[in-house]
């Protein structure tokens, strides 16, 4: 279902480790080549994952450390 048909779509990598959406556009080149890409907020290195999304598309939280 189209929430919002109106809404700009753009292309993200999504990090497989803390969820943050980094714009496509900011991915450095030489990592699709190779396909791997570096997480800037929490250094997870990982293949590239894209996704188009909304701008305004919400990501739900990374997952919490449980202690037990």
């Amino acid at each position: 279902m189209i929430e919002n048909a109106n809404q700009p779509l753009i292309a993200v990598h999504v990090c497989k480790g803390c969820g943050a959406a980094i714009e496509r556009c900011a991915v450095n080149p030489d990592n699709t080549i190779t396909g791997l890409v570096k997480c800037p907020h929490c250094g997870h290195e990982g293949d590239l994952n894209i996704e188009i999304q909304s701008k305004s598309t919400k990501r739900p939280p990374a997952k919490a450390a449980t202690s037990n």
